[in-house]
């Protein structure tokens, strides 16, 4: 937007004037630690600000907690599944992917062409973003099935011969599916431009799973 380039420049040329008058008083040190931070500032701003999150930074959420109680929501629908059902068996399938939840969720927010936001901190607003991205892509869905099953038990007759002995069983299969969207489809539906796919691509590398793995 007009406004946000506005700032930008404003901001470009600030930290011009900050360097030059660092180099003409001679401050290598200065000079080095205000680089450091226009870096830090330009990760921050960007997609790859989701690493940099930390503590509440004033809005009483963090991360951490926004993550706990969709976890803790997660694990409730589950729970309420088991005990609407009748069953003798529990089948699970499928699970949660955290770091494609977090990627899809700071390229949505940082990346958004209209209102772009910095995601190293967390408010009301970004955990409903957070929360809703984390249900349109993870669905929980299940299903039951009756099934007979033939049971063999071997036994002694006492005399040293082993006796089989057949049993029909009818069992109740729970089956509880996490179904999760691909990065293909969330990327289709959220209308992600070029750009956008870049960012989530690169959050997604193999080298940031030790990232990731902090955050979560």
């Amino acid at each position: 937007t007009a406004k946000a380039v506005a700032a930008a420049v404003k901001s470009a040329i600030a930290g011009i004037k900050a360097l030059a008058a660092a180099i003409a008083a001679g401050g290598f040190v200065s000079v080095v630690i205000i680089i450091i931070i226009c870096i830090i500032a330009l990760i921050a701003g960007s997609c790859f600000g989701i690493f940099f999150i930390g503590e509440d930074t004033g809005s009483g959420i963090t991360l951490q907690n926004v993550i706990s109680e969709i976890n803790n929501e997660y694990e409730a629908k589950i729970t309420e599944i088991k005990n609407s059902n009748t069953y003798d068996v529990l089948e699970m399938s499928g699970s949660v992917v955290w770091p494609e939840v977090l990627s899809v969720y700071a390229v949505k927010i940082a990346g958004d062409p209209n209102d772009p936001q910095e995601v190293v901190s967390m408010d009301e607003n970004k955990k409903r973003v957070l929360t809703d991205i984390f249900w349109a892509m993870n669905t929980i869905t299940y299903s039951t099935e009756t099934k007979t099953e033939n049971v063999v038990t071997e036994t002694d007759d006492g005399n040293g011969n082993i006796v089989q002995t057949y049993t029909t069983l009818t069992k109740t299969y729970l089956y509880v599916t996490v179904l999760h969207k691909t990065m293909s489809e969330i990327v289709d539906e959220y209308k992600f431009n070029e750009e956008q796919k870049e960012c989530l691509t690169e959050l997604l590398q193999e080298k940031n799973k030790s990232l990731w793995k902090d955050i979560i």
